[in-house]
């Protein structure tokens, strides 16, 4: 029988190609109406090996060639081999190859074997292992026990934390009827739900699982109806009642917590005060609600950053803990803003005294990051039910309270009173009208002159914000001051008062008229913003008024909120020659350690003193210690309110420098500045 006898009719029948190769690597392939679905035309018409070796996979060529080698010293031997072959079109299929070597007489003459395309089956193989690894995936991934039962109730897979929440094996699972994993007396409640879901195709129950060790574990199961390769049953989870107990006291805790404190937040504290005035009426008592709100915290949101602001607002709801009584909920409503409720109240004394207490913590500076940061608190309190009979009430007029004590000066407490609601409207429409002020011309600066004691003339002067309502006249410095630092206002408006005043300054130079040091107050709020240094050297360019010629005065109160930056600032105003002032000097955070590490050129006696020292011998030993001390660290001093001769002479006779006041010049228009200029 020839080779076309015997090769033809296998051809037809399985679809394979067929191959003979000789020694010599000469390759021939009998025709095969399959041929062409191989995709491998071209490397059936070169007829050699070395065709077939270029068009392997690379990961396979070295296999191969070994193969063929071996093939040829085993005649007889069948081998079968898998590899991948290049097609036409430059993509890779998947041959399975069989072979074996003839010969005659012990000597090797040639190779025969079929190849058949199996790329079709192979990636219908990985598609389907894909698909099995992704429901094992999803199987295992969800939470809880899952588990597939089928029609006789005989588990039939489930996933490892089945076995782990139970203590049984695989082997263990595979012949125990669902049932058995459920405690005695809850099997026949578990039975109905079994019926239910094949009847219906859901259910769900509450029982207990029954471990292997004989632990009793608390679950909540829900079952679905499934078919599976034909047949009934179910899958299931189970859920640990344990864990959906913790997840819910979990969720619960965020939705009446504060995430950054971890103290009440607004929710929880509406329901406190809603159960507190519940339980109040019934018994007759008091409820006190304290609103504490930081003062000017938004000078260290701005100049250090919201992180940095958060870290502090960390450490102020740490210390309020530890100043209240366990039954007291301390709150925070939100920003800088705290609540703390005081369900029963024993005397009303008793909550003058913590809102004093917590005003007088913030005397304690807070360490933040390696700063010092000194912050002050106000305090509104409100009672129940005089101030109010629903918590929004009582929340409103605690917020009127804190407001109030903080235009009476911030670092202290009040009580709500009703002629409060009036003073509250007033600020709010103070501060709507404050927004477009100096748009409208309402702003304008007054000049107050300042006079060497030792010559008798104009020195300086201090420029002055004046506010000139169009409905209520002028409004003090006193009252519109603390809305716009509350308000966030009081950083354009500064922008304001430094642009014009150097205008000004610039205008009387131009003019011919002798040059003065002109003072500007800074706001906290400007000195701690991003770069305050940038600011007045971009407003000196703008105006072209001499740095040497420009006195910025801040007070005590604002270099202690955050030394180490304040330094800095002062520094590199220094270096441009702009000249610095301790404002207010003896009110505030007064210290050596300042006066050693701040580079400032004056220091200015709060008026306070220059009015007492004539008669209160506490307030003259204040002035006298104060020139002394300027004199010794080589500064200049500077007394404002002067409004007596026998004041001027005393301070001459203590070698103050500088003296500013009524008795001199009150504030004024630019222009009367600029007549007495013309006369000096």
């Amino acid at each position: 029988m020839t080779d076309s006898e015997l090769f033809e009719p296998l051809i037809q029948a399985t679809g394979e190609a067929v191959w003979e190769l000789y020694p010599s690597g000469e390759l021939r392939w009998w025709e095969s109406p399959y041929r062409a679905s191989l995709g491998l035309d071209t490397m059936f018409a070169v007829g050699h090996l070395s065709a077939l070796i270029e068009r392997l996979h690379p990961g396979d060529a070295d296999r191969v060639r070994a193969r063929q080698r071996a093939g040829w010293e085993t005649p007889g031997e069948v081998w079968t081999d898998e590899y991948r072959v290049r097609r036409d079109d430059g993509s890779y299929g998947v041959i399975v190859a069989n072979g074996s070597v003839l010969g005659d007489d012990g000597v090797s003459t040639r190779m025969v074997g079929t190849i058949r395309d199996v790329t079709a089956e192979r990636e219908a193989e990985r598609r389907m292992r894909l698909a099995v690894n992704y429901t094992d995936a999803l199987f295992q991934s969800l939470p809880g026990a899952l588990y597939h039962v089928g029609p006789d109730l005989v588990m039939v897979r489930w996933n490892d934390a089945f076995g782990e929440i139970t203590g049984y094996s695989d082997e263990e699972l595979g012949q125990m009827p669902v049932t058995e994993f459920y405690a005695p007396e809850h099997r026949s409640k578990v039975a109905a739900a079994i019926d239910e879901v094949f009847a219906t195709g859901y259910s769900q129950v509450s029982a207990d699982f029954l471990c292997k060790d004989g632990r009793r574990l608390p679950y909540f199961f829900t079952g679905r109806r499934f078919t599976h390769a034909g047949k009934l049953g179910y899958v299931g989870i189970g859920l640990s009642m344990a864990e959906q107990v913790t997840l819910q006291q979990r969720l619960q805790h965020e939705a009446t917590h504060d995430a950054l404190t971890g103290l009440a937040n607004r929710t929880l504290l509406y329901q406190e005060l809603a159960a507190a005035i519940d339980a109040a009426w019934t018994g007759g008592h008091l409820v006190a609600l304290l609103d504490l709100d930081l003062d000017r915290f938004k000078v260290v949101n701005d100049g250090f950053g919201h992180p940095f602001g958060d870290v502090v607002l960390q450490a102020v709801a740490h210390r309020l803990r530890t100043l209240v009584c366990l039954e007291d909920t301390v709150v925070r409503m939100g920003g800088d803003e705290f609540y703390i409720l005081v369900p029963r109240v024993h005397r009303v004394h008793d909550v003058h005294e913590m809102a004093q207490r917590l005003v007088d913590s913030f005397a304690e500076p807070f360490l933040v990051e390696g700063r010092l940061i000194h912050l002050t608190g106000s305090v509104g309190i409100s009672f129940y039910p005089r101030d109010g009979r629903t918590g929004t009430e009582l929340i409103d007029n605690a917020d009127m309270a804190m407001y109030y004590a903080k235009a009476a000066g911030r670092s202290a407490y009040r009580v709500f009173a009703p002629a409060m609601a009036e003073t509250a409207q007033r600020r709010t429409e103070m501060e709507i009208d404050l927004r477009t002020a100096a748009a409208e011309g309402q702003l304008w600066l007054a000049f107050q002159p300042k006079v060497d004691l030792s010559h008798g003339t104009i020195s300086g002067c201090e420029a002055l914000l004046r506010w000139d309502h169009p409905e209520h006249g002028s409004i003090s410095p006193v009252d519109f001051i603390p809305v716009a630092e509350d308000s966030g206002l009081i950083l354009p408006i500064g922008e304001w008062v430094l642009e014009n005043a150097c205008r000004q300054a610039r205008a009387w130079l131009d003019a011919g008229l002798p040059p003065v040091i002109l003072a500007v107050n800074i706001s906290a709020a400007q000195l701690f913003q991003r770069d305050p240094v940038a600011w007045v050297v971009s407003t000196l360019e703008r105006t072209g008024f001499p740095a040497e010629l420009l006195e910025l005065e801040l007070t005590e109160s604002q270099l202690a909120q955050d030394v180490e930056k304040a330094i800095d600032v002062v520094r590199r105003l220094r270096e441009l020659g702009i000249k610095v002032a301790i404002d207010d000097f003896g009110t505030g955070y007064s210290s050596l350690e300042y006066l050693r590490r701040f580079d400032v050129t004056s220091l200015k006696i709060d008026r306070s003193f220059v009015d007492g020292m004539l008669s209160e011998p506490g307030d003259a030993a204040i002035v006298r210690a104060t020139i002394a001390l300027a004199h010794a660290f080589g500064l200049s001093v500077i007394a404002e309110g002067v409004e007596t001769e026998e004041q001027q002479r005393v301070l001459g006779e203590l070698q103050c420098h500088v003296i500013q006041g009524y008795l001199v010049g009150k504030p004024m228009p630019a222009e009367e500045f600029a007549g007495l200029l013309e006369g000096a």
